[in-house]
């Protein structure tokens, strides 16, 4: 017995199992792979994360599996260009020629401008085929948390005490504080620091 059926669009290997039963107790089964796969195909090429100011070079691998050399347009588009940006004024399209059965590499130089997550997209065209690929990439911020701790007296005779704090221009000030904690001696800042 033969089907035939079209294929869901997924690039992957399928599992394709068949059973067959007679009119009297004969019974049998099949099994066999198939792969689906494109003519064309592209790949992006990025890492997990990238930080605040970091600069990257994002790849798009173009696999032509068609029996003729094809020239590709590979573009790279960028959804959130507030958080990142191409370098150098490079086009976000370029051609490039790919072998029959070969494979092609276009790079873009990337920076990192702001913290979030951008989607990253690329697509390949030619005359026969074409393919596209989309991923989401965060971007964190460039910084760590910190804290700085001062102490300080309040002699007998006088009735203040100064201390000099350097706080960063660049902080995140939605992220910012400064607690003042007053103790009558020494042993009540203690029980603080216990836990």
């Amino acid at each position: 017995g033969t089907a035939e059926f079209a294929m869901p669009d997924n690039l992957t290997s399928w599992q394709l199992k068949s059973w067959a039963v007679s009119k009297g107790t004969r019974v049998g089964s099949a099994e066999t792979r198939a792969v689906t796969s494109k003519p064309l195909m592209v790949r992006l090429q990025i890492p997990r994360f990238l930080v605040q100011g970091d600069e990257v070079v994002i790849s798009s691998l173009v696999n032509n599996d068609l029996d003729e050399n094809q020239t590709v347009r590979v573009t790279l588009q960028v959804d959130g260009e507030t958080q990142f940006t191409l370098l150098d004024g490079q086009p976000s399209e370029q051609s490039v020629e790919v072998a029959a059965g070969g494979q092609a590499r276009v790079d873009w130089r990337c920076r990192a401008l702001a913290e979030g997550k951008v989607v990253l997209r690329t697509t390949a065209i030619s005359p026969l085929a074409s393919d596209g690929m989309q991923l989401e990439m965060p971007i964190l911020v460039r910084g760590l948390l910190k804290t700085d701790a001062y102490a300080g007296t309040v002699r007998r005779g006088t009735d203040s005490s100064t201390a000099k704090l350097t706080i960063p221009a660049d902080r995140r000030v939605e992220h910012s504080k400064l607690t003042v904690r007053v103790s009558p001696s020494l042993a009540a800042s203690m029980l603080d620091a216990l836990p």
